[in-house]
């Protein structure tokens, strides 16, 4: 025989629709302070990109290409913006600093070399570095095959 009585089982109903409650509530409260936490890195990244971004335009009036590889490489070994942004900005980075000057006598003297796939593999690998530097010090070099072949494009010798 059920000896609970009725007023027994619905305060642990009651019990627990209020406890169930508080947990969505809580949940909801911590994804958003989680969004918001992520909004600001975000934030916080954007700033830093941009700023690096007008940077590399500045050194790159003065740097040769392989002056902007390391240039690149050594803005990315301290990239403070998400990793994720640090890794998607490299060719974005080397790019500003290769149109910060006329490199139409490089890619000219450079000829076919940019459009071969181990373009840059040895200079990488004489850098000895992590494996993550190396797919950015990879990406360099393919932002310069880019840069000259948009040169070559526009009708520029090279």
């Amino acid at each position: 025989m059920d000896t609970a009585s009725p007023a027994a089982s619905g305060a642990s109903s009651d019990f627990l629709r209020h406890a169930g409650v508080k947990i969505i509530l809580a949940l909801f409260l911590l994804a958003s302070m989680l969004g918001v936490l992520a909004w600001v890195r975000l934030d916080e990244s954007e700033k830093h990109l941009v700023a690096v971004m007008e940077e590399m335009k500045g050194k790159g009036a003065v740097l040769t290409p392989m002056q902007c590889v390391d240039a690149t490489l050594e803005w990315y070994k301290g990239c403070s913006a998400m990793k994720s942004l640090c890794d998607a900005s490299v060719a974005r980075m080397m790019e500003a600093c290769l149109a910060a000057a006329d490199r139409s006598a490089y890619c000219a003297e450079m000829g076919d070399k940019t459009r071969d796939r181990k373009f840059g593999f040895a200079e990488c690998l004489d850098r000895k570095m992590t494996r993550r530097n190396k797919k950015a010090c990879g990406e360099t070099f393919v932002a310069i095959d880019g840069h000259c072949r948009a040169l070559r494009q526009k009708g520029n010798p090279g």
